[in-house]
């Protein structure tokens, strides 16, 4: 007689962050800090950098949410705040960047099966799509968001070499 019991997934600590273009999902580990910034705009041709804000004596580029849903850059920027994200993925000059949010995030837990595999989305940005209080929730690629702000940095310090 099999007496296995089956374990539960273990529950991964999350920011829900309630947007206009879409909720999102941030996993906690990846949050270094939630801010109060503004931010500098200087990144006119990218589609999802905003600019530059200050934080800890470091400059750090900041990415729009609402940009990163819905694949345009709003003409205004409605973020009230700022997650600053520690870099996982890539080795950089620098090792955090931000996430422009409209509003203060909720903390929640989520198991591995609000991430099937069949909720995935083919959007630059996003990986996965879930729902989350009867809403749809998108997951960040945080991987392409730090290449997309390697990238970005590469080519501003091949200007300022020049």
């Amino acid at each position: 007689m099999d007496n296995t019991t089956i374990q539960p997934s273990p529950l991964i600590d999350v920011l829900f962050c309630r947007q206009q273009a879409g909720h999102l999902i941030i996993p906690q580990m990846a949050i270094a800090e939630i801010i109060d910034r503004a931010v500098k705009a200087d990144f006119e041709d990218s589609p999802f950098l905003v600019g530059k804000t200050s934080w800890q004596n470091e400059s750090l580029i900041v990415l729009s949410s609402a940009a990163l849903l819905s694949g345009t850059k709003p003409i205004k920027n409605s973020a009230q705040k700022i997650l600053v994200m520690h870099k996982l993925y890539t080795q950089g000059t620098s090792k955090f960047y931000g996430i422009a949010i409209e509003n203060t995030p909720k903390m929640l837990k989520f198991g591995e099966e609000a991430f099937s595999n069949d909720q995935n989305d083919e959007r630059e940005g996003i990986v996965y799509q879930t729902q989350v209080d009867n809403e749809t929730a998108f997951i960040l690629d945080l991987e392409f968001i730090e290449q997309t702000v390697e990238n970005s940095l590469s080519q501003e310090n091949a200007l300022n070499a020049t």
